[in-house]
């Protein structure tokens, strides 16, 4: 006997088979297997600028984001001051390799020694950035810079990475970048003394620091310095080592001028801020006692400010 099956039986099952399959295992769901899971927290680098700086350096400053889409508060852990802590930044060549990578907190002191957290909320949390590099090629005009790192201390984050932004990078500026008081290692100041007329050095406290470097801002550079007198000087030494010599000199009221540079002899010249808030957080600052009485010595003779030599770029 030859068994011959319905025509249609086996077909409207089959149909009814996969009709069903489709249902259950269709494109939406197929698709939501496929999709990857949302990491908890996101890095934005929103937009970026850099500024030249005097000696061939450049700062970029960065306004980031950081998206908490876990739903509960996260805990950073940081010696420093800010949940951008664990973040780097890269600036990236032409084709895309990596020029130079550097910290957030490179160029920061500890807030302390033993860490502590800091809470990211949900939600975003915005912050800019500052990043002063000092080693990039001295004719880079752009470059391609991102973000990336960690959440220290928070193994929900994963590891952060923004998308680039591309900066356009100035051939000079007329600012110069003053470090910031918790920045600075040690400060020694000269000024004369009013009643013997000598030259008096000291270590300028800790507390007077921010006051001094204050009174000089904002800066702008001096294309056409005056005969001035030099009235004092100061020594900054930063916390990476790095020295900064400011000869101060004396032009009465308004604004103050001084030169810098990375030794005497390099100079630099701007005027800023106020030369009255100058001279009395200097003379403050020689009130206090640091590490016992200043060194007085005669004043000598200096070179005036048109024939000492510039800084290369200047």
């Amino acid at each position: 006997m030859i068994l011959r099956r319905a025509p249609g039986v086996f077909g409207g099952r089959l149909a009814a088979v996969l009709t069903v399959a489709l249902a259950i295992g269709g494109p939406g769901n197929g698709d939501a297997r496929a999709e990857e899971p949302k990491p908890p927290v996101v890095l934005d680098l929103v937009r970026a600028t850099a500024e030249r700086l005097d000696g061939g350096g450049v700062l970029f400053w960065c306004e980031a984001t950081l998206r908490n889409a876990s739903g509960a508060e996260l805990q950073v852990r940081t010696n420093f001051s800010s949940v951008f802590d664990g973040v780097d930044l890269l600036v990236l060549g032409n084709s895309g390799e990596t020029l130079h990578r550097q910290p957030y907190v490179f160029h920061q002191s500890p807030y302390s020694f033993h860490g502590r957290n800091l809470p990211l909320k949900a939600g975003e949390t915005r912050e800019t950035l500052r990043f002063p590099v000092l080693d990039l090629p001295g004719d880079l005009r752009s470059a391609r810079i991102l973000l990336a790192g960690v959440l220290p201390g928070s193994e929900r984050s994963g590891r952060l990475r923004s998308g680039s932004v591309t900066v356009a990078i100035p051939i000079r500026t007329d600012r110069l970048l003053l470090p910031a008081p918790e920045d600075v290692r040690s400060m020694r100041a000269a000024c004369p003394d009013r009643t013997s007329g000598k030259l008096v050095e000291f270590d300028v406290p800790r507390e007077h620091r921010g006051t001094i470097l204050e009174a000089l801002k904002p800066t702008r550079r001096e294309e056409s310095p005056a005969t001035w007198e030099e009235f004092g000087n100061l020594e900054v030494v930063e916390r990476d080592g790095r020295r900064l010599h400011l000869t101060l000199y004396a032009v009465g009221k308004g604004l103050s001028a001084f030169s810098a540079g990375r030794d005497p002899r390099e100079r630099v010249y701007y005027r800023g801020g106020s030369q009255d808030r100058l001279v009395e957080a200097l003379s403050r600052a020689r009130g206090v006692p640091a590490g016992g009485k200043g060194q007085s010595r005669s004043k000598s003779s200096h070179p005036g400010p048109a024939d000492a030599p510039r800084i290369r770029g200047s």
